[in-house]
């Protein structure tokens, strides 16, 4: 038989703002992390056009996604009132997300080529390596967060291949994401650290411009090469261009969701000159 929520501990009156609660409270945190997720599988889909295995690879993403505060809940990383209080219906949540998650992922195996398969093990391997930092509570240090980019950044690979777009592209555009994605999940390390003092504030403080300027020129030279259209290169650019502003301006960390916002906005930019090339 199959599960059913278990009860919560919640007030008996409002029965759908009780609803709506639970909701929020079980969706992830990091919103960040949705437009990283949100604009790999966009290029795929769009860059290629839509396949029914693509979708079922979209979704399995999206829904191991939403999998991960469920998790985090029933795992006490959110607190032990939070876990006591919503740990029944993390665990109920959390099984059925995996379900369907996994249930989507074999649909896309099985209609999938056999290139589709082999691009689609590309974001398993780094989700299978981020299985330990999960299970300790560390996915917000900086080695697993650059995991969880390249995660997002690869997820467009079974898409692209899929829908024939190409080796190529895939390659590209994901390691665009990547580098994107990276530099600016280091500069908001950077600036946490440089607002908190920590030890590791003058290092960090120090590869923010220096790595913004190596993207940019890299996107330049890689714009004017000749090897690759030229709107892939420039496509490196917005992001860092974005990270350098911000960090010249050392916003304080209270105001990290306009820094967000501004990145969203060169990401635009970016997807933009992905899918032009």
């Amino acid at each position: 038989m199959a599960d059913s929520p278990p009860d919560l501990p919640l007030p008996h009156h409002g029965h759908t703002a009780q609803i709506v609660a639970l909701s929020t409270t079980l969706l992830p945190r990091e919103h960040g992390a949705y437009a990283e997720l949100a604009f790999p599988l966009a290029t795929g889909l769009a860059a290629a056009g839509p396949t029914v295995a693509g979708v079922a690879f979209s979704l399995a993403a999206v829904v191991l996604f939403l999998a991960h505060e469920p998790a985090a809940v029933m795992l006490g990383r959110r607190g032990a009132r939070l876990q006591q209080a919503l740990g029944g219906a993390a665990r109920f949540r959390l099984r059925w997300l995996t379900a369907v998650g996994l249930g989507a992922a074999a649909l896309g195996l099985i209609l999938g080529s056999a290139d589709t398969r082999l691009a689609a093990l590309v974001p398993a391997g780094f989700a299978v390596l981020l299985v330990p930092a999960m299970v300790r509570g560390e996915v917000k240090t900086l080695g697993p967060e650059i995991l969880v980019v390249a995660h997002f950044s690869t997820t467009l690979m079974p898409l692209a291949v899929e829908g024939g777009a190409g080796w190529s592209f895939a390659w590209a555009a994901s390691g665009v994401w990547f580098v994107s994605y990276t530099l600016g999940t280091i500069a908001v390390h950077a600036l946490k650290a440089a607002h908190k003092q920590t030890p590791v504030a003058g290092r960090l403080g120090a590869a923010v411009p220096a790595l913004s300027l190596a993207v940019i020129a890299l996107g330049v030279v890689a714009a004017t090469s000749g090897r690759a259209p030229i709107a892939w290169g420039l496509a490196l650019v917005p992001p860092a261009l974005v990270v350098l502003v911000v960090w010249g301006m050392r916003v304080h960390p209270r105001r990290l969701k306009r820094v967000g916002w501004s990145l969203v906005a060169a990401n635009l930019v970016t997807l933009g000159l992905l899918l032009a090339g």
